[in-house]
């Protein structure tokens, strides 16, 4: 598995940029996604795979949400798995969302880890992977910005 970790301060409630990051609404704020449907703890959209080390694809994210776990720190933190599909197969993915408050007045901050299965060659060459990861490592952090934008106007 390759990991990205991007973390990101906020001004919002913690409590609500938890709840916020739960919902389909917040998936809105990847680059390239379409919401698709929600039902329960699931989350199924689709993203236009657009990064320079990859064929432009369009991938279908089924999302599994787990339960919060909150911490006597104050910090709470979920997890979820992806089944990831493109047309020529499919990869399983999985995130945390950790969120801490801020101290001494600072911020929270939401700490985003995304661990997935390299893709195929169809996909991505072998050669270009690390500018693949580079690109990963980008697109989450604009996440995460998109994040803290839309619930500070929600």
């Amino acid at each position: 598995m390759e990991t990205v970790v991007v973390n990101r301060p906020f001004e919002t409630d913690l409590e609500a940029m938890v709840s916020f990051c739960r919902t389909m609404k917040s998936r809105e704020a990847w680059p390239g996604a379409v919401p698709s449907y929600a039902r329960g703890s699931n989350l199924v959209y689709n993203v236009g795979l657009r990064l320079s080390a990859a064929a432009m694809t369009d991938i279908e994210i089924d999302e599994k949400l787990d339960e919060v776990t909150q911490s006597a720190d104050g910090s709470a933190v979920f997890h979820s798995t992806q089944r990831v599909t493109w047309p020529d197969g499919h990869a399983d993915a999985t995130t945390e969302y950790l969120f801490r408050p801020g101290t001494d007045g600072g911020p929270n901050t939401l700490q985003f880890t995304y661990s997935y299965e390299p893709p195929s060659t169809k996909l991505v060459k072998t050669k270009a992977l690390p500018e693949f990861r580079t690109g990963m490592e980008k697109v989450a952090g604009i996440y995460l910005k998109g994040l803290s934008k839309v619930v500070l106007v929600s």
